[in-house]
């Protein structure tokens, strides 16, 4: 592996132990409390879901363990998984049960921001009804310089902003954006920075073994084929149908 992008980083055992240095040293805080008077030693910790729910409820279950709290913004316009499936929407509850937020992951791709924050509005209220818990919070996908630029209101619609100025000023940033350390190494980052910061995280990042970047991506497009092969076998069997070319073995021949 090349150590110059740190690859060995990104297992599931390397983020507990990171968290856990974090708990000896920070605050672990909320988006919800990012506008309170500041002590110096507060972290967001937060992760956009552009892959995997799994992925998420893994890192979710990790910080559960460690009495850590976080935020989980939900992409709506994934290629990767779809937020209405009853699987998807089980696990955002079990996450948002073990006491972490569920925010908005926006992807802001629509000229007018008038258009754009009605669709955040719409984001907003179909993700409270499928979790059954109020988003305070959005993040955007891939904010190009001129969202950064313009966008810098600590709320739209109703959520806060974690893009915004306020929070850009107050907090140091540090992400795994693309699986790896794009502007520090996240342990470097925290061991040197002194004041509050925000750590971002994509959970497909993070995986039992060592892996690349794209070798993740492909465990990902690999588990997501095979769970859609059992959900279509279990469904043939459930209606008592005969499923035609099913391997020996895989599916129902009968």
């Amino acid at each position: 592996m090349d150590s110059n992008y740190y690859i060995e980083d990104f297992t599931e055992n390397n983020y507990k132990k990171i968290i856990e240095k974090v708990v000896a040293t920070r605050k672990c805080i909320l988006f919800s409390e990012s506008d309170k008077k500041l002590d110096g030693n507060e972290i967001l910790l937060r992760h956009d879901i552009d892959f995997s729910v799994h992925r998420a409820y893994k890192l979710a279950a990790i910080e559960n363990t460690l009495g850590v709290r976080s935020t989980y913004y939900v992409w709506f316009n994934s290629y990767f998984y779809n937020v209405f499936e009853n699987e998807i929407i089980e696990l955002l509850r079990k996450i948002s049960d073990m006491g972490h937020d569920i925010g908005v992951h926006f992807e802001a791709g629509i000229p007018k921001w008038g258009g754009g924050e009605r669709t955040l509005i719409l984001y907003r209220d179909i993700l409270q009804n499928l979790i059954q818990k109020e988003v305070k919070s959005f993040s955007f996908h891939n904010p190009t310089d001129i969202i950064l630029r313009d966008y810098t209101n600590y709320k739209y619609a109703g959520l806060i902003n974690v893009y915004s100025k306020d929070i850009r000023e107050k907090y140091a940033y540090c992400s795994d954006s693309n699986g790896y350390w794009r502007f520090a190494r996240l342990e470097d980052f925290l061991n040197n920075t002194v004041g509050p910061v925000q750590v971002l995280t994509h959970p497909v990042w993070w995986t039992p073994d060592i892996l690349y970047p794209r070798d993740r991506i492909e465990r990902a497009i690999a588990g997501r084929a095979k769970k859609q092969a059992i959900i279509y076998d279990a469904d043939i069997n459930r209606l008592g149908r005969k499923n035609i070319g099913a391997e020996e073995g895989y599916g129902d021949n009968s």
